[in-house]
């Protein structure tokens, strides 16, 4: 709302951006949790305009993924689509996505830093405390 209040945006360009992105299922998210109230004064246009905005099975799925909690996996969904959404060539790039995101010095260190969070992450999971249904009371109360 500040970069809105603050200064004119130029709608149209915003709207290309959100598409070659794949911003729009966001878009769409951010502007109704923000409520369109605010955002109709300076474009009453927006929400129809982004509602007509094709959304691939891809950018349905990352927002999916991303919209989750992944005790087992972490932060490796989002590195997948960043590295994705970045690169020409994905597959070959992203072990040395990793390797940055990770701090590592060399692709080297990777196998091990893998495992060791793999380890933690499932020692971790297996010791949260599972939720189970409640049974139902079969003592009643003699009182």
């Amino acid at each position: 709302m500040l970069i809105v209040r603050e200064g004119s945006i130029d709608w149209q360009r915003l709207l290309v951006d959100t598409a070659e992105r794949r911003f729009v299922v966001r878009m769409r998210q951010m502007l109704a949790t923000c409520g369109w109230r605010w955002v109709s004064p300076f474009r009453p246009t927006l929400k129809a305009e982004l509602a007509r905005q094709p959304v691939s099975m891809l950018e349905r799925l990352e927002y999916r993924v991303r919209s989750r909690e992944h005790r087992l996996l972490g932060e490796l969904p989002t590195y997948v689509f960043n590295c994705f959404r970045g690169e020409p060539h994905p597959l070959r790039a992203f072990p040395g996505y990793l390797r940055d995101a990770w701090g590592l010095e060399s692709l080297a260190e990777m196998s091990g830093h893998a495992l060791r969070l793999a380890r933690r992450r499932l020692l971790s999971s297996m010791a949260a405390p599972r939720r189970r249904p409640r049974a139902p009371d079969d003592v009643t109360d003699s009182r």
